[in-house]
């Protein structure tokens, strides 16, 4: 297994496990929300567990955002190496655009596209068709990021869970897909 294969391993791995923490905050979070309920005078402060996996869960979102991120700009890399043609995004941008504002709202959608179409020998073509599960990913992503975080918790928090864990989920399956893909590029990877 080369360099790039155990990244993609590790990334998979995150993306599992974020699957997992986020339905077990969902669960966690409709279990609050039906105790706050029945005792109005509780606060969160008063389930320090709760608190808990919510730190827990933060904690393991950095470490899955780092592996994929490493994972993107290899996978990038790797293309711009095989001398793929039409390529727009650079690596280095792969990562930018997620904090770019309003850019970040369709960019790094665009980029994974450009990815998975350049990894699976595909025109590189921004006006063609996105492969559904990418869209899958890029919604279920939006979704997950439009819950405005407040002190309050809401069952907008427990839809938020869902939708990070189906973009998880997603982002699982493409990471494998591409991992797959880019060897037929016919090119050494970055590691190798």
């Amino acid at each position: 297994m080369d360099r790039f294969d155990t990244i993609a391993q590790f990334a998979k791995i995150m993306a599992a496990l974020v699957v997992t923490s986020s339905v077990a905050m969902a669960i966690a979070t409709i279990t609050y929300l039906e105790v706050e309920y029945s005792l109005l005078d509780e606060t969160i402060e008063d389930y320090p567990i709760y608190v808990v996996m919510v730190l827990a869960d933060l904690a393991l979102l950095i470490v899955s955002f780092v592996a994929v991120a490493i994972w993107l700009v290899k996978a990038h890399q790797n293309m711009r190496n095989a001398n793929i043609p039409s390529l727009r995004i650079t690596p280095g941008w792969v990562l930018a655009w997620y904090i770019v504002p309003f850019a970040n709202l369709f960019m790094p959608f665009l980029a994974m596209k450009e990815l998975w179409q350049g990894s699976h020998r595909e025109t590189v073509d921004r006006m063609a068709r996105a492969n559904g599960l990418l869209w899958v990913w890029w919604l279920a992503w939006i979704a997950t990021n439009v819950n405005v975080v407040t002190d309050d918790i809401s069952h907008l928090d427990t839809a938020a869970y869902v939708a990070n864990a189906v973009s998880a989920a997603a982002l699982f399956v493409i990471i494998a897909r591409i991992t797959k893909a880019q060897p037929n590029m016919r090119v050494e990877t970055e590691f190798e």
